[in-house]
C-alpha cells in the first residue's frame, strides 16, 4: 500500500499509530524528531508523513524547512498532528505545505484510517 513517515516522540501515540497503519497494510517507518525524519527522506520518499509539532532536537516546523519538501517531494502529502488548538506554528506548517492539521487527542484508530485513506486519495490527485 502506502509508504508513511510517523514523526512522533510520544511513543504511547507512535506505537498504536504504527499497529493500526500496518494492519491494513501501509509500510511505516517511525521517527521520534525532525532530524530522524530528515535522514529518512534523504533515504526514501514517502506518500505520506504524519507530523508532530512539539518534538525535541527539531520539532516539526524546523523539519517542514528543513526538508523543503514543496521543492523535494512535491507529491508527499504532509498532516500535522498536534495538541496545539492554534498559534503561528500552525499556521507556519500549513505555509510550508502541510495538507491540514489534527488534533491528536480527537484522533481514533478509525479516523486515522480514514485521514490516511483520504489524503492518500488526495495526493494521486
Amino acid at each position: 500500500m502506502a509508504k508513511i513517515l510517523l514523526v512522533e516522540d510520544e511513543l504511547i501515540i507512535s506505537t498504536p499509530f504504527s499497529i493500526v497503519l500496518k494492519s491494513k497494510g501501509h509500510q511505516v517507518d517511525n521517527a521520534e524528531n525532525g532530524n530522524e525524519a530528515l535522514r529518512l527522506c534523504q533515504k526514501k520518499s514517502y506518500d505520506l508523513i504524519l507530523l508532530d509539532i512539539m518534538m525535541p532536537y527539531c520539532n516539526g516546523v524546523e523539519f517542514l524547512k528543513k526538508a523543503n519538501l514543496k521543492t523535494t517531494a512535491p507529491n508527499t502529502r504532509v498532516v500535522v498532528l498536534t495538541n496545539l488548538s492554534g498559534g503561528n506554528e500552525i499556521d507556519e506548517t500549513l505555509m510550508l505545505g502541510a495538507a491540514k492539521t489534527v488534533l491528536k487527542s480527537s484522533i481514533t484508530p478509525a479516523l486515522l484510517l480514514t485521514l490516511v485513506d483520504e489524503e492518500l486519495t488526495l495526493s494521486k490527485k
